[in-house]
């Protein structure tokens, strides 16, 4: 539901109704001995294509929004199925291939539900937690969702150069 939300968005403010999102995959492989206790990023990503349709302004586009969100659903698990051939190798093919520029995933969507950023320990350790930011070369715009207590957390990391005055800001409203 949150990824389709966030589709809509992007598709309503840059006009593309056709797009990739770049979806990060923690994927840490416990069967190595020792690995619970290496401190790293074991991430994958996985390429996800959206295609957007209408805003849901009446009930027929609410219900074409549900099937939307079901669509891209199984979009999401059918490319599971080939998540290990990397998104980052899927881009260097198409550079060989197509040059350079031909294929470009500036846009992340993280979900982290399920998994506190800050739990209860480390709270009572650091603090609570006062800024966060992410930086990942290529990534114009990332965006990380959270659960904190009892609430569900939005963080936008983003380039604010590449975007026009006022547009990052009216996206997250």
């Amino acid at each position: 539901v949150l990824a389709k939300a966030f589709s809509l968005i992007l598709a309503r403010w840059s006009g593309q109704k056709d797009f990739v999102l770049n979806l990060p995959l923690f994927s840490r492989d416990t069967t190595e001995p020792g690995v619970q206790h290496v401190v790293g990023d074991f991430t994958d990503l996985l390429l996800l294509r959206t295609e957007v349709g209408g805003e849901a302004n009446s009930i027929e586009e609410k219900i074409s929004f549900a099937q939307g969100v079901r669509d891209l659903q199984a979009r999401f698990h059918q490319d599971m199925q080939h998540s290990a051939y990397s998104a980052v190798q899927i881009q260097r093919d198409l550079a060989t291939k197509h040059g350079l520029g031909s294929m470009r995933a500036p846009v992340v969507f993280a979900s982290n539900l399920g998994t506190p950023l800050v739990d209860d320990h480390c709270s009572a350790t650091l603090g609570a937690l006062g800024h966060m930011i992410s930086q990942t070369p290529g990534v114009w715009l990332d965006h990380q969702i959270y659960e904190e207590q009892d609430r569900l957390s939005l963080c936008w990391d983003v380039v604010d150069a590449l975007f026009p005055s006022g547009v990052i800001d009216g996206m997250f409203a």
